[in-house]
């Protein structure tokens, strides 16, 4: 299985590997997304909504916003769901 990374939160996946990095002055990075043979890289920006009940984020070659809604979070787990009805669990390595 390949990793699933997310600010050195990692989730093990089949098929896909993720790499985000969220940065302390609120911008993010996708290093990698494969799915098969397709790679793909994006950057933008993200910020906790204001009730801090999800992640959102605003990449800067995509015209959509996209939020997590946050079902878990400590420093060592990210529990979230995305928008599309999905759910992840992220533990630190």
């Amino acid at each position: 299985l390949e990793k699933r990374k997310i600010g050195g939160i990692t989730q093990d996946l089949s098929n896909v590997s993720l790499e985000i990095e969220f940065e302390k002055d609120g911008d993010f990075n996708v290093r990698t997304t494969s799915y098969n043979t397709y790679t793909y890289t994006t950057s933008g920006d993200w910020e906790f909504s204001s009730d801090k009940e999800e992640i959102e984020f605003d990449p800067d070659n995509d015209s959509n916003d996209y939020e997590w809604e946050i079902k878990r979070l400590t420093n060592k787990e990210l529990w979230v769901e995305d928008e599309y009805g999905d759910e992840w669990e992220f533990e630190k390595e």
